[in-house]
C-alpha cells in the first residue's frame, strides 16, 4: 500500500522529481559504503591490538606495509584505528549534508504543489471553484500537503535511505559472519514485520481520527471568525467555545495516542538488539570454541554493526508509524489530483495579453441556457440587448437568477447554450478575459484589505505600479475624497478594520472607487446597496446620476428604491424574463412590482 501511494503521488506530482530521488539513492549507497569501511575497519583494528600475528602474517598485510614502508606494527594499529574514526566522522559530516539537501528537495517540493493548488483556485472556472469551500482551500493549502508531505513522503525517502544502509551493513556480516548474518537478518525481519503490523492497525484508526479533527478544528475557526458579530448579538459563545473545546480536546487525545505510538518504537528496537547481540554472541562463540581471539574481534564487529543498525531500525519504525498517520491524508492528495485535473487546467497567460473590448453599440444575450446542476436550469432561454450608456436594473424574487445572469455576463458562468455580443463581437471563453477589462464590479459585501486606502482601491495591483492620481479621481467620483482628506498620508493611510473603522457606507464608496479605478465602460452593481441605510443608500443612488449616460450600469436590487433613475427595468422570473420597461410600464401590468414600487415610495 505505501508503495501503490507513493507511486501514484509521484505519477500526480513528481514526474520531474525522480531524477532527484535516485540521486539520493545514489547518495545514501555512497553513505552505506562508508559504514561498511568504517565498520570492516573494527575487525582488524581488534585483532592488532589482541593478536598482532593473526594480521601481521598474512599476504595483504605484508604487502601493504612493504609497499608503504609501515614496519612498526603499533604505528600500524594506531593508523587503522584512525582511519576507522576518520571514514565515520566523514560519513556524518556527509550524511549532515544530505539531510539538509533532503529536507531542502521537500521544502521545495511543497512549495511545488502549493502553488499548484493556489494556481488551479486562482485560475479554475468560477462555477468549478464554488464546488470547493474556503475553509477546504484554507485547510489543503496550509495543512494538508505539508502533512503529506512531512509525514510520508520524507519517511518514505528515510526508509529507502536507512534500509540501503542497514543492507550494505549486512552485507559486511554476511561475508565475515554467513551463518550469523543469515539468522539474525530473519530474526530482525520477522520481529519488524510484527512490529510493523501491530502499529498499523494502531496508526490507521489514529490517521482517519487526526484527518477528521483537523478538518473540524478548521472550520470552527472559519466559522466563528467570519460570522464574530453574529456569534456576539446572539450571544452563542459559549456554543463554539465548547464545540471548539470538545474537538480540540479530541484532537489532543488523537495526537497524544500519535506521540505515544511515535516514542514507542526505540525501546522496542533496543529490545530486538539485545536479542539480537545474544543471538550473534551464541553463534560466534559456538564456531570459534578454540580461538578467544577471533571470538573478542567477532564481538567487536558485531557491536560496531549493531551500534549502525539500531538508529537506523529507529528512523525506519518511526517513518512507518508517520506513514500510517499520514495514509489517509496522502490518499486525500491523490483524489485531489483526480478531481483537480491540474494538467488539463487552462492557464489564461495569453489572454491577459488582450487589449480591451470597445462598447459603442450594445451587448446582447441570445438564447442564453444555464444550469448549476443537471436539470435544474436556473436561466432559462434569455433574451436581453443592452446599449452603450444605458442604465439597467434588475428585479425578482430571490432565486430568480439575478446574480447568476451577472455573472454570466462577466464571464464567471459559461453558458450551457446560447451567444453573447459586444458590438457584433462573439464573446467565448478566449475574449472574455478582455470583456473584463470593461467591467467594474461592486458586490455586496466588500473585502477589504490589511493596507492603505490606495491599496484597497487599487487592489491587485504591487504597491509600486499604483497610479495615485487614478486613486484620488476614483475616490472623488465615489465621493469619499473628503473623507480620505482627513488622514494626513491621505491615500497612502491605513484603512481602519472592525468596528472602529469605516461605516457600512464609507465601505460601499470604497468598493465603488475600486470599480472605477480601471476606468471601465460596464458598472455591474450585485444587491450593492441593500446592506445600507435609507440615508446612505439615496447618497449613492444620488451618485449613479454622475455616471448615467457616461457609462453602462447593471444593477441588481431587492430595494427598486436604488433603482429608480434606471432606464429600464429588467423583471426576471425562475431564470426567465417576464417583462422590460420603466416603473409605470411593469407596475400597470404587475401586481407584485405595483406593491413592491408603492412600498419602496417611488413615484412613478
Amino acid at each position: 500500500m505505501i508503495y501503490k501511494n507513493f507511486k501514484l503521488f509521484l505519477d500526480n506530482y513528481g514526474k520531474d522529481k525522480l531524477s532527484k530521488i535516485y540521486f539520493f539513492i545514489f547518495l545514501s549507497i555512497i553513505a552505506g559504503c562508508m559504514e561498511f569501511i568504517g565498520i570492516a575497519l573494527i575487525y582488524p583494528f581488534i585483532l592488532m591490538i589482541i593478536n598482532p600475528e593473526t594480521i601481521t602474517n598474512t599476504e595483504l598485510y605484508t604487502l601493504i606495509t612493504e609497499n608503504l614502508h609501515l614496519n612498526n606494527v603499533g604505528i600500524n594499529t594506531f593508523l587503522i584505528g584512525f582511519g576507522a574514526i576518520l571514514i565515520f566522522v566523514l560519513k556524518n559530516i556527509y550524511m549532515m549534508g544530505t539531510i539538509y539537501f533532503q529536507n531542502k528537495f521537500i521544502v521545495s517540493w511543497k512549495n511545488d504543489i502549493t502553488s499548484k493548488f493556489m494556481r488551479y483556485y486562482l485560475y479554475a472556472s468560477y462555477k468549478n471553484n464554488m464546488q470547493t469551500p474556503a475553509s477546504e482551500k484554507i485547510y489543503n493549502l496550509t495543512i494538508l500537503i505539508g502533512q503529506v508531505l512531512d509525514g510520508y513522503v520524507l519517511r518514505t525517502l528515510n526508509i529507502i535511505i536507512n534500509t540501503i544502509v542497514i543492507g550494505i551493513i549486512l552485507l559486511l556480516l554476511l561475508i565475515k559472519l554467513p551463518l550469523t548474518a543469515i539468522i539474525t537478518s530473519i530474526f530482525l525481519y520477522f520481529a519488524m514485520k510484527l512490529q510493523n503490523k501491530f502499529f498499523k492497525n494502531k496508526t490507521n484508526s489514529i490517521s482517519a481520527e487526526i484527518a477528521r479533527t483537523s478538518v473540524d478544528n478548521n472550520n470552527i475557526i472559519i466559522e466563528c471568525i467570519e460570522n464574530f458579530k453574529e456569534v456576539k448579538i446572539l450571544g452563542i459563545e459559549n456554543y463554539f467555545f465548547k464545540r471548539f473545546q470538545t474537538n480540540q480536546e479530541k484532537y489532543n487525545q488523537t495526537m497524544l495516542e500519535n506521540n505515544y505510538y511515535t516514542l514507542i518504537p526505540p525501546y522496542i528496537i533496543e529490545t530486538l538488539i539485545v536479542i539480537t547481540f545474544i543471538i550473534f554472541a551464541l553463534i560466534i562463540t559456538l564456531q570459534n570454541l578454540s580461538d578467544t581471539t577471533k571470538i573478542l574481534a567477532s564481538y567487536g564487529l558485531v557491536v560496531m554493526a549493531i551500534f549502525r543498525i539500531a538508529p537506523a531500525l529507529n528512523r525506519i519504525q518511526s517513518a512507518f508509524n508517520q506513514i500510517n498517520t499520514t495514509k489517509r491524508l496522502m490518499e486525500k492528495l491523490n483524489e485531489y489530483a483526480k478531481t483537480y485535473k491540474f494538467e488539463e487546467q487552462d492557464l489564461p497567460d495569453l489572454e491577459a495579453q488582450l487589449p480591451p473590448l470597445e462598447f459603442k453599440k450594445s451587448l446582447i444575450l441570445e438564447g442564453i441556457n444555464f444550469q448549476y446542476k443537471e436539470n435544474k436550469p436556473v436561466i432559462k432561454n434569455l433574451n436581453l440587448e443592452i446599449r452603450a450608456g444605458e442604465f439597467i436594473g434588475i428585479i425578482g424574487d430571490s432565486g430568480a437568477g439575478k446574480s447568476t445572469l451577472a455573472e454570466i455576463i462577466m464571464g464567471l458562468l459559461p453558458v450551457d447554450y446560447g451567444n453573447i455580443t459586444l458590438d457584433d463581437i462573439f464573446i467565448n471563453q478566449r475574449n472574455f478575459f478582455s470583456l473584463r477589462k470593461i467591467i467594474g464590479y461592486v458586490p455586496q459585501n466588500i473585502n477589504l484589505v490589511d493596507g492603505s486606502f490606495a491599496k484597497n482601491v487599487a487592489w491587485g495591483i504591487e504597491e509600486e505600479e499604483i497610479d495615485y492620481k487614478k486613486v484620488e479621481i476614483a475616490l472623488k467620483k465615489a465621493q469619499l475624497w473628503e473623507y480620505v482628506e482627513t488622514f494626513e498620508e491621505k491615500s497612502k493611510a491605513k484603512v481602519i478594520l472592525g468596528s472602529n473603522g469605516l461605516s457600512q457606507g464609507q465601505k460601499q464608496r470604497l468598493a465603488i472607487a475600486r470599480a472605477l479605478y480601471r476606468n471601465p465602460k460596464i458598472l455591474i452593481f450585485d444587491e450593492a446597496t441593500s446592506s445600507l441605510d435609507l440615508k446612505t443608500e439615496n447618497e449613492v443612488t444620488e451618485m449613479l446620476k454622475e455616471f448615467k449616460g457616461k457609462k453602462t450600469i447593471i444593477a441588481i436590487a431587492h430595494r427598486l428604491s436604488t433603482l429608480k433613475m434606471c432606464d429600464r427595468i429588467v423583471y426576471i422570473k425562475n431564470g426567465e424574463i417576464i417583462d422590460t420597461g420603466t416603473f409605470k410600464e411593469l407596475s400597470a401590468l404587475y401586481k407584485e412590482i405595483e406593491y413592491l414600487i408603492r412600498i419602496s415610495n417611488i413615484k412613478n
